[in-house]
């Protein structure tokens, strides 16, 4: 019932983090390339060696429009988002990773990693409001005031990033 990443050695860095929720998952599909559903993290509890996080509610959303079109949501307190177009749900996390390492090489500088061809293209609309989920649950020194946000459209195809921000 409860989740501790160090003592499963899944992390070298957070000793004494401790995570209990409840976690609902409803979802459909054969693949991950076909998936659609929702999984629904209620009562996120983050026990920290010095301090403790609750968030009431996360919702991750994940629905197939038509052949060509995809929706991801994700709801909560602290983050608002939408990812829509034609893109695999595999690589969208390496879509951004490429974004993250044209504009912002030093995040990259010391990581060996292993990149292949991308061929998503999609827009998201992202807003963050001023929450300690970020350094706590995500171990992200983010501190927003009051809240920001990101849009933007990512073609990989076309080697094409438009982003629009309000931090």
């Amino acid at each position: 019932d409860h989740f501790r990443p160090y003592d499963l050695q899944l992390t070298k860095d957070r000793e004494g983090y401790e995570y209990a929720s409840v976690i609902r998952a409803h979802f459909q599909g054969n693949a991950l390339s076909n998936v659609t559903g929702v999984l629904s993290v209620d009562s996120l509890m983050a026990t920290l060696p010095r301090d403790t996080f609750f968030m009431p509610e996360l919702t991750f959303a994940a629905e197939i429009i038509d052949a060509n079109k995809k929706l991801i949501t994700v709801e909560s307190d602290a983050v608002q988002a939408r990812i829509e177009g034609d893109y695999a749900y595999e690589t969208l996390p390496e879509s951004f990773e490429q974004i993250l390492e044209k504009y912002l090489p030093s995040l990259f500088k010391n990581r060996n990693r292993r990149t292949h061809e991308v061929d998503n293209e999609f827009s998201f609309d992202i807003k963050l409001a001023d929450s300690n989920f970020y350094p706590y649950v995500l171990g992200i020194p983010l501190k927003i005031m009051p809240s920001a946000s990101l849009k933007g459209f990512v073609s990989n195809k076309q080697g094409r990033v438009d982003i629009v921000g309000d931090v």
